[in-house]
């Protein structure tokens, strides 16, 4: 059995520490490769800390935490905020839902204005630059 060993700090592991195990592995015909990390080899300083993973990970704790606890607070100590939210699932099924003709022609008006806004606000732009300019504020270009 021919075993490849591959080494390298794989620090941070990609698709090319893959690509090349696998085409050294079909060159030379290896039947398994070992992938060995290397934690601080001599040619290379700078190395990631690992501190700034447990930075992250507490950082991903807490804010588990604390959304569980905001969680615990509406809805395990408040049962008027659970009623009120399946009072406000059950109003949500009455509701007339408009239909698609209404839909798409609100997304095109609101696009139309949108795109009236902003050639507006590039006309008072330009206006505003043209007078500065004019009145020398500002330095032509």
């Amino acid at each position: 059995m021919k075993i490849c060993i591959f080494g390298g700090t794989f620090d941070p592991p990609h698709i090319g520490h893959l690509l090349i195990a696998q085409t050294v592995c079909e060159v030379e015909d290896f039947d398994k490769i070992l992938f060995v990390p290397a934690y601080s080899p001599p040619h290379k300083v700078q190395i990631t800390d690992i501190e700034p993973v447990y930075i992250q990970g507490g950082v991903a704790i807490l804010t588990f935490v604390i959304f569980g606890l905001i969680g615990y607070h509406f809805i395990g100590r408040r049962p008027k905020f659970v009623d009120f939210m399946i009072a406000t699932e059950g109003e949500m099924r009455k509701v007339n839902w408009s239909t698609r003709r209404e839909i798409v022609g609100s997304t095109i008006l609101v696009i139309l204005l949108t795109l009236f806004i902003a050639l507006f606000c590039q006309v008072v732009d330009l206006l505003f630059s043209w007078f500065f300019q004019w009145v020398d504020v500002l330095q032509s270009v």
